[in-house]
């Protein structure tokens, strides 16, 4: 079934495709190693003020970037065990993004700072406003009936294996976060997609970003939405 290249309004709150790896260098070494290829394409920068000791004592910030670099569209960030790529503001879609990705990607496998690259990852999150919820979205019942209990659906995360990907989705009624300085709140769907092992920095990377894109967007589109709320979406095809 062919899958739409566009949905309007767009949901997307999070279009994230990082890779992390073992690195040659000295994190002392990495900005003035990275900076000077990337200056002239990303004229802002940023540095994480999180402290080191406290990023890696979190897990979940184990691998935030230590500087980011931004133009009007897009984002890079990098640090000693990753580089990640964001949309800076509306996002531009695959056919735009997904070169981006391979061209500044081809700059940094040229710098030789990679050692082994460790997982691919492509993250996706959206959010549905005006009162959606949950249930109202999914083909797919949150359900878990328990005799005599009336259920409130609050949030799900669950993992899901497709060949070598692992795909973890999570759900949430109710969300509420701020995207360029915008208040934000509905039904709450994100999809990471990953594949985990040694691989080298080389241009069957791109593949796997690629396959890893479309099994997750098969995944949203197919699996997770109602056919008949996907056409309230507006979406379009190639």
């Amino acid at each position: 079934m062919t899958l739409p290249i566009e949905i309007s309004p767009n949901p997307l709150i999070r279009s994230t495709v990082e890779i992390r790896f073992s690195a040659k260098i000295e994190r002392t070494k990495l900005f003035s190693a990275v900076y000077p290829s990337f200056a002239s394409t990303f004229p802002i920068f940023e540095e994480n003020k999180i402290p080191k000791e406290i990023r890696n004592l979190r897990s979940e910030l184990k691998f935030s970037p230590d500087y980011i670099l931004k133009n009007d569209d897009f984002t890079l960030s990098f640090g000693a065990n990753s580089i990640s790529f964001e949309n800076a503001s509306e996002y531009k879609f695959w056919r735009v993004y997904f070169p981006f990705i391979k061209h500044q990607l081809e700059i940094f496998f040229s710098l030789n700072i990679i050692d082994r690259i460790n997982r691919i990852g492509v993250r996706y999150a959206s959010i549905f406003g005006d009162g959606k919820k949950i249930d109202d979205i999914l083909q797919l019942s949150t359900a878990l009936n328990i005799d005599g209990y009336n259920q409130t659906f609050v949030s799900m995360n669950n993992i899901y294996k497709k060949g070598n990907y692992n795909f973890r989705v999570q759900l949430a009624d109710n969300a509420q976060l701020i995207k360029n300085n915008k208040p934000l709140s509905g039904a709450y769907i994100d999809i990471d997609g990953s594949y985990k092992g040694e691989l080298q920095p080389d241009t069957n990377i791109f593949n796997l970003i690629d396959e890893i894109h479309t099994e997750g967007k098969n995944l949203f589109f197919l699996k997770l939405l109602k056919p008949s709320f996907l056409a309230t979406l507006n979406p379009k095809y190639s």
